[in-house]
C-alpha cells in the first residue's frame, strides 16, 4: 500500500456486501470467532463484525480510529498462524502494489485457521493499482463461494 495514502470512506454503515452476507457466515462459524478487518479505516466493517459477536482486530496503515498499525503490503500480521476465523478485505487489495497483494495473501494463509473465510470487495478508482479478482482468488487458493468481478467470498478447506 501506498503509505502516504490513507482512503476514508464517510459512510459509518458497514458495505452492504458485508450486510449481507457476515450474518450467514458469523452463523456457520460459531461462537466467538476471531476476525482480522484488513484496511479498517474508520472502522465500519469491524464495528458491524462486532455486533455479531466477533472479536475483531482492525488493522490499517493509518493507525488511526483505535486500529493498529499495519503496512499490509510489507508487515506480518500480528498473530501466529493458524489462528484467524475470517479475514475482511474490504476496498485494500486495490492499493497494494502486486507485490505487496502476493505479501498479504500469504500472511493470510499462514495465519488462517482451517475452514476460515476471507471477504474482499475492490473497485477501481483513482490511485488504485490494476487488479485481476480472479487472479487475487488463484493465489489464495481456497474454495470461493461467491464471485463476481469486484468481490469474493472464499473459505479454507
Amino acid at each position: 500500500m501506498k503509505t502516504s495514502m490513507v482512503v476514508r470512506c464517510n459512510n459509518n454503515q458497514a458495505t452492504p456486501y458485508l450486510r449481507r452476507h457476515l450474518p450467514r457466515i458469523a452463523t456457520a462459524l460459531g461462537p466467538l470467532p476471531i476476525a482480522f478487518d484488513l484496511g479498517a479505516g474508520n472502522l465500519r466493517n469491524t464495528n458491524f463484525a462486532r455486533s455479531l459477536g466477533w472479536w475483531v482486530m482492525p488493522l490499517d496503515v493509518a493507525g488511526d480510529f483505535g486500529s493498529m498499525k499495519v503496512d499490509l503490503g510489507s508487515d506480518h500480521l500480528p498473530c501466529g498462524d493458524n489462528l484467524v476465523d475470517l479475514f475482511l478485505c474490504n476496498y485494500v487489495m486495490c492499493f497494494l502494489s502486486s507485490t505487496g497483494k502476493r505479501h498479504l495473501i500469504s500472511e493470510i494463509k499462514r495465519t488462517a485457521r482451517l475452514k476460515a473465510y476471507i471477504v474482499v470487495e475492490m473497485y477501481q478508482a483513482k490511485n488504485t493499482d490494476p487488479y485481476d479478482t480472479k487472479e487475487l482468488t488463484n493465489l489464495l487458493g481456497w474454495n470461493i463461494l461467491r464471485f463476481s468481478k469486484d468481490r469474493f467470498i472464499a473459505r479454507n478447506y
